[in-house]
């Protein structure tokens, strides 16, 4: 398990909870809340490549994941990269 996710506000919640397309409004509100709602997108877009989303990650649903899948990639590589510029690090080693 992520070391992010002793910090979740879902932690231990139940799992049907996040799968039950009639109870999104309750699992947005508690991803409003939560403190690591960006690695837990983070850890779905990851784990669903290639495969159909499910459930309620990340503060989107299955739907919102598929429908904005390359936007919402493109969203996350932007912000690492500006984070490591900010940190002064490189993305990548230098070239020989």
């Amino acid at each position: 398990m992520a070391d992010w996710y002793a910090h979740a506000a879902c932690r231990g919640t139940d799992l049907a909870l996040w799968f039950d397309h009639h109870r999104t409004a309750e699992c947005a509100m508690i991803c409003a809340r939560c403190p690591v709602v960006e690695e837990c997108l983070d850890e779905a877009l990851a784990l669903e490549v290639g495969e159909t989303p499910h459930g309620f990650r990340g503060g989107l649903t299955a739907v919102q994941r598929r429908r904005d899948r390359k936007v919402l990639r493109a969203r996350r590589v932007a912000s690492r990269t500006a984070q490591i510029d900010r940190q002064g690090g490189r993305s990548m080693p230098p070239l020989p």
